[in-house]
């Protein structure tokens, strides 16, 4: 009887043993999968920094570019202002008033462009409206170029 009670009491023990040292495969399922949606995490991290530092380039290198043609701008308005100093011919009012303009709207466009704060949704419709804005500016400098030509 002692031997029988002893060889189950050794049959529990080592079923038990065995029981809880071997996971279940949905233990090993949640693990895997918590393994995986930390490694999918760390991808989206990269790609969402990687994105960010796209954004920031493309910011950059709009603003930089946007600089350089109101700086441009800016220089046409002087020869313009010059032309109009150095020549003997009189100009109307309206042409003075168009220099007048042209330059108020060039230095508007460069307070635009600097005091931009960076906003995903709304860069889209920036980046279009300042362009849109940017070619009005630069037609009625090309008119007001060709009309001094004449």
């Amino acid at each position: 009887m002692k031997k029988s009670l002893f060889i189950m009491f050794l049959l529990s023990l080592v079923a038990g043993t065995v029981t809880i040292s071997c996971k279940s495969n949905t233990d090993k399922d949640v693990e895997a999968g918590v393994t995986e949606a930390l490694h999918e995490a760390k991808q989206d991290r990269i790609l969402d920094d990687q994105i960010i530092e796209n954004e920031k380039m493309e910011w950059n290198d709009f603003k930089n570019a946007t600089a350089a043609k109101i700086k441009a701008n800016e220089a046409l308005i002087s020869d313009l202002r010059q032309q109009v100093k150095k020549t003997n011919r009189r100009y109307d009012a309206a042409y003075l008033d168009n220099i007048a303009i042209i330059e108020k709207r060039n230095a508007d466009l460069l307070f635009k462009i600097n005091n931009y704060k960076e906003d995903k949704d709304d860069w889209e419709n920036f980046k279009t409206d300042f362009n849109r804005d940017m070619d009005e500016l630069n037609k009625s400098l090309d008119s007001l170029n060709m009309k001094n030509g004449k």
